[in-house]
């Protein structure tokens, strides 16, 4: 379940980096704005990136 929230968010913030905003202000506006402990950057590169493969196919 969790995988299945978080998944959208990660891949959204992977779209606005390809848009031209920096990881650094990205993972910011998550830990200042929505007082996440971690932005979803962050989370992602310590994610193991087959479980997010995983999880995105079988949304």
């Amino acid at each position: 379940m969790v995988n299945s929230l978080l998944t959208p968010c990660l891949l959204f913030a992977i779209w606005i980096l390809e848009s031209g905003f920096t990881a650094d202000g990205i993972d910011d506006a998550m830990v200042l704005g929505c007082s996440h402990p971690m932005g979803a950057l962050a989370l992602h590169h310590r994610s193991r990136i087959d479980l997010m493969i995983r999880t995105t196919r079988a949304a």
